[in-house]
């Protein structure tokens, strides 16, 4: 049985006030985690492709400031952390949301707080902001096996046009 027909993704609440992640699949077993860094935080899956590499990202407070980084989970439990696009200029907002078969991860991150959202690529290292509007809100929130990828797309409420979902493009 394959990850991507079985899997279901939950999120757990509590442990020590954060949120860890639960996976759970047919025929597995339970397995919980949380990323493994020293502030307190709460983990939230978001992706997870065949091999059951899982990508998400996780929120923690440092003083008065609030982040949230991405992660990817390897299937044999290796994490690679924090994946901050680097248009995210403060590091403050970068969300993994997807990942294909071939490890390519998307999602989305800000680098104003929210203000305005751009899409991102993640291939073999090298990060490609992704804006698919040039004065708005680009959000990848999957990708499938062949590179293409789907989201939301929500332009300034000064333009006058409404949201709108992002199509499936390929992009290699």
């Amino acid at each position: 049985m394959s990850w991507s027909r079985s899997i279901v993704l939950k999120i757990a609440v509590a442990l020590t006030g954060g949120c860890s992640v639960f996976l759970h699949a047919q025929g597995y077993k339970i397995e919980t985690f949380k990323a493994p860094i020293q502030e307190r935080n709460s983990t939230y899956a978001r992706g997870i492709n065949d091999h059951g590499d899982v990508v998400g990202n996780y929120a923690f407070n440092q003083g008065a400031a609030n982040y949230n980084r991405g992660f990817e989970r390897l299937a044999d439990g290796t994490f690679v952390y924090p994946i901050t696009d680097p248009g995210d200029l403060a590091g403050c907002a970068t969300f993994a949301t997807g990942v294909n078969g071939s490890g390519e991860i998307v999602g989305w991150f800000s680098p104003d707080s929210h203000a305005t959202v751009h899409g991102f690529t993640l291939i073999g290292g090298v990060y490609t902001t992704v804006d698919e509007t040039s004065d708005g809100w680009t959000e990848i929130l999957g990708v499938n096996n062949g590179g293409g990828y789907w989201g939301n797309l929500d332009p300034p409420a000064s333009s006058g046009r409404v949201s709108s979902a992002l199509r499936a493009r390929l992009h290699r």
